[in-house]
């Protein structure tokens, strides 16, 4: 496909949690790498961006997952910018094994802001015109407004300095380790099949960040698993609202 970057790697050791398996955040710091090689190559390199005042900061994202990759695994990480609608930029990625077996489908927006005022500007801003856009589409949904059930607190915290990025603020692929670490009833035993994370408000290192949770279970077709919610606030309001959706994965026994 034109207009679509693709990148062969080996998942690092570093990269997977306790079982075995590549960390959620280390997914969505997979997927804004190949993003910002793919704009680095047509002179939108993040130095670049920040010469000119500007910067995208993702607002929504969603993946769909069949299967975490393991460590050792070579994989194939494809992403295209595939629209521009209203303010938003939506980017999809797509990773898969050597053999063409899909792992996950993932779909981002983004909007452009100034980096002095922190104000959305308009595409029209910035000029695009290296960008070739790809209309194929993968198979995950559009990133949408989704409303947690009643939550309850479950953590207050500030954030690390490891947690900070070149913008001074949490990055945005640190928010999966607030969901994962603060779920309910864990993540053991869990197979991943659906993240969803709302950027509302930046979260500053002075902030204090009040986590609430909630968890959903379910039963379809003899598969059990559920569905949790954590949510951030701080004093200026809402910072994210992130889900996670599963099914409870069973030792096999023989």
């Amino acid at each position: 496909m034109d207009g679509v970057f693709t990148q062969k790697l080996i998942i690092p050791s570093y990269a997977v949690g306790a079982d075995n398996r590549l960390r959620l955040s280390a997914l969505l710091q997979l997927q804004q790498e190949a993003g910002e090689r793919e704009l680095s190559e047509i002179g939108l390199s993040y130095g670049e961006l920040k010469e000119k005042g500007v910067a995208f900061l993702v607002t929504r994202l969603k993946s769909k997952i069949f299967r975490l990759p393991q460590m050792g695994e070579t994989v194939v990480l494809k992403t295209w910018q595939r629209e521009i609608r209203g303010v938003q930029f939506f980017r999809c990625y797509t990773l898969v094994t050597e053999q063409g077996e899909r792992l996950v489908d993932s779909v981002s927006a983004f909007a452009l802001t100034d980096t002095s005022t922190h104000k959305l500007l308009r595409p029209t801003a910035l000029d695009l015109s290296a960008l070739s856009p790809c209309s194929e589409p993968n198979g995950c949904p559009d990133p949408g407004r989704e409303e947690p059930p009643a939550l309850i607190e479950v953590a207050s915290i500030r954030p690390r300095w490891s947690e900070l990025d070149p913008n001074g603020h949490v990055n945005n692929t640190r928010y999966a380790d607030y969901l994962c670490d603060h779920l309910p009833s864990g993540m053991e035993k869990k197979r991943v099949r659906e993240l969803y994370i709302r950027f509302e408000r930046e979260v500053r290192p002075d902030d204090r960040l009040t986590l609430s949770a909630a968890e959903e279970r379910f039963e379809q077709d003899g598969q059990t698993g559920g569905v949790a919610w954590v949510a951030g606030s701080h004093a200026r309001g809402t910072a994210f609202v992130a889900k996670l959706g599963y099914e409870d994965e069973y030792e096999r026994r023989f």
